[in-house]
């Protein structure tokens, strides 16, 4: 029966950790960086990590930046290490809902203007296919660099007169500029979630014979028994205290899943408390931002 109840377990939570899996790191626009001076660098944000809104994401490396309007131009500075056929970057704003016409305008390191697009249709793009833009004005740019260096990426928007070709970003309009740069270097800072448990916390009918799972965003080391835990709720005339369970522990579904397996039966209507630590990391290092614990009660 235990065995039965493993197998079941693991398997939703493999179905969890897929539609749980971690999105690139935010990157939030820091002020000032209105100019080719002060612009901001973003080589140190690119990872792999799946966003549906990203073509290619876990295969091209790219970076998510959140923008805020304040009546400037902003100005985002990054490296090309390599250049060539078949090395296409992609420059994506997205906005969800609309707020304002953008521009996106490409530079070299010598602020000469190369490729510019002020929406989804200008590069030879069609909206409906991207999936993290709800709009037909938000602008799209692919280019195929032809010299590996530094390059900038400018934030405007669209203005239609003669006299001026863009205007600044408007005061309190939010958007999103997916940068993606093939072969950027990938710094990994984003550390692991629990993106599920079982049983779900506050659960009030938990079979005694259940194992204990969670479900992560990426793969996980450093789990054992002294970082996932198990522990029972005693309460007597002198207070409250927890007594740990004994138990082992393993993960699966390549190190996505961590499973607690009780050594004996949980007691009926005991109240049990699953803690992971801060301890359990990432495969480079990063480790969980803060001790995971849930609570739930066997049933009768």
């Amino acid at each position: 029966m235990r065995g039965t109840i493993v197998l079941l377990a693991a398997m939703a939570a493999m179905v969890v950790g897929y539609a749980g899996a971690a999105l690139a790191a935010e990157v939030h626009e820091l002020e000032p960086n209105d100019t080719f001076a002060n612009a901001q660098n973003i080589d140190a944000s690119f990872s792999l990590h799946e966003d549906p809104n990203i073509t290619d994401s876990t295969t091209v490396p790219h970076a998510t930046i959140h923008g805020t309007g304040n009546y400037t131009f902003d100005y985002y500075r990054f490296t090309v290490p390599e250049a060539g056929v078949n090395k296409i970057s992609v420059f994506d704003m997205d906005q969800d809902p609309a707020q304002f016409q953008n521009n996106l305008r490409l530079y070299n390191s010598n602020g000469v203007l190369i490729a510019y697009s002020d929406d989804s249709t200008s590069s030879g793009f069609y909206p409906y296919n991207d999936p993290g833009s709800a709009w037909t004005l938000d602008s799209y740019l692919k280019y195929e660099f032809t010299e590996a260096g530094t390059y900038y990426i400018k934030v405007s928007e669209f203005n239609a007169g003669p006299a001026s070709p863009d205007n600044p970003v408007p005061p309190t309009t939010h958007y999103k500029l997916n940068v993606s740069i093939p072969n950027h270097e990938v710094i990994d800072n984003i550390a692991p979630r629990v993106t599920s448990t079982f049983p779900h916390n506050g659960s009030l009918d938990v079979l005694k014979t259940a194992n204990v799972t969670a479900t992560f965003s990426e793969p996980v080391h450093n789990v054992n028994t002294n970082t996932f835990k198990l522990d029972r709720k005693v309460v007597t005339h002198k207070g409250t205290t927890y007594e740990p369970v004994a138990a082992t522990v393993t993960t699966l579904d390549n190190e996505t899943t961590a499973m607690l397996e009780p050594t004996l039966d949980l007691l009926p209507r005991g109240d049990y408390r699953a803690t992971l630590t801060s301890r359990v990391t990432d495969t480079v290092g990063n480790a969980l931002s803060a001790h995971h614990t849930w609570t739930f009660k066997v049933s009768k």
